[in-house]
């Protein structure tokens, strides 16, 4: 099927994130994942929408809470090259641990960290990939 009733660069699905600060989440992406911006629009006082590429199909979008649209936490799961690195980088980041990398039943290596904006991130890399 053709991806023309999509935007170009965008997946076909993307979680959505509403944060207090979207900028966190910008630089903690960029620095764990290697993120990259495709759109951002602001308001002059703050980011009110980013779509984020991670990845060669990933995207991620966030956008400003607002009163009408109060931020919440949420859990993702991104396959990067190096879950271990990927790891280290969150911690780095001002991420705390949940579950180290490790090997799991299902093949994959993965790891889980809370974000500095209550976000859950859980990174893995296939079996095959490692």
């Amino acid at each position: 099927m053709p991806a023309d009733h999509r935007r170009e660069g965008y997946s076909t699905v993307s979680p959505y994130l509403i944060a207090d600060d979207p900028a966190a989440i910008l630089r903690f992406l960029e620095a764990t994942c290697d993120a990259r911006v495709i759109d951002r629009t602001d308001d002059g006082e703050r980011i009110r929408h980013l779509a984020l590429a991670i990845g060669d199909d990933g995207v991620i979008m966030v956008g400003g809470a607002a009163e009408e649209w109060p931020a919440t936490s949420t859990l993702v799961h991104i396959y990067v090259p190096d879950c271990d690195a990927a790891y280290a980088s969150a911690l780095e980041a001002g991420a705390t641990a949940i579950m180290p990398p490790s090997a799991q039943d299902y093949g994959d290596r993965a790891a889980g960290v809370r974000g500095p904006q209550g976000n859950t991130w859980w990174f893995a890399t296939a079996a095959a990939a490692g």
